[in-house]
């Protein structure tokens, strides 16, 4: 998944529960994760504390939760450029 598709996925997300935002501020155990400069990590969209909010609210967690695994989990194509050079690649036929 590109960071278009991601973020556009967020973006979605949002637009389906808007409310999150709200409910997750106020959330003890998220309390700074808007502080994270989340962008930095490599392939990482800015706004997972939306996601995040979303995992606390009961009528979003299950979306919020599939987003974030889909934002966060690397492509297949990236996997296969992160393999270990000790994993041998399946022989061409």
């Amino acid at each position: 998944m590109d960071m278009a598709a991601k973020e556009a996925a967020i973006d979605r997300f949002l637009r389906a529960y808007p409310h999150v935002i709200a409910a997750g501020r106020e959330h003890p155990a998220l309390h700074g994760c808007e502080e994270v400069r989340w962008s930095e990590f490599a392939e990482c969209p800015a706004a997972i504390p939306v996601l995040l909010y979303g995992l606390v609210d009961q009528a979003a967690a299950a979306e919020a939760q599939r987003v974030l695994t889909n934002t966060l989990s690397p492509s297949w194509g990236e996997r296969r450029r992160a393999r270990s050079p000790a994993v041998p690649a399946a022989p061409r036929r």
